[in-house]
């Protein structure tokens, strides 16, 4: 509890952290992840982009199950963050992660409808499946490729998993990813 007030009142020490706020008010902030942002210019600048992406993406998605599952994902990031507690590194990375994974949401990628494995291997754990024309987000190319296609690491419903791109659509990824009919 000490260094929530030490927090506070270095945060108040400097009035020009005030011109780098977060997307929240630092006075209500109840974690120690939340009063690292709000002393650093760097990680507030960074949680402003998360939220204006983040509420772009909201009013992007058409369908209220693509709306639920983006409020799911953000309740689940903001809980990873916030265990990174005094770390700038880690708050830094999550936060980066955070923002390519929104960002990423803005190219339209779809399954072909497949299975999800835990590991960009055929051999791999099935860890779910996909319907076809199921919304994807790609979160990045893996080196690993099979007859032609790689492998991605891909969030689906809220779930991180791995989805082979010869059943995978993605139009600015014509050579790594599957889209004739």
């Amino acid at each position: 509890m000490r260094m929530y007030s030490l927090a506070a009142l270095l945060i108040g020490a400097f009035p020009m952290l005030a011109n780098a706020a977060p997307s929240y008010n630092c006075d209500n902030a109840s974690h120690v992840a939340e009063l690292v942002i709000c002393g650093s210019q760097e990680l507030s600048s960074l949680d402003r982009l998360i939220a204006n992406q983040y509420r772009q993406s909201l009013s992007d998605a058409t369908l209220e199950k693509d709306k639920q599952t983006l409020r799911q994902a953000q309740r689940a990031w903001v809980t990873e963050r916030n265990e990174c507690e005094y770390s700038f590194d880690c708050l830094k990375e999550r936060s980066l992660e955070r923002l390519t994974t929104l960002k990423a949401i803005e190219s339209f990628a779809f399954s072909w409808g497949g299975v999800l494995r835990e590991s960009p291997a055929l051999d791999s754990e099935q860890v779910g499946s996909t319907y076809e024309r199921q919304a994807i987000v790609i979160l990045q190319e893996e080196a690993a490729y099979w007859n032609g296609y790689p492998w991605f690491k891909v969030l689906v419903s809220g779930k991180t998993a791995y989805q082979w791109g010869g059943i995978i659509c993605d139009a600015s990824r014509p050579n790594t990813t599957y889209c004739e009919e």
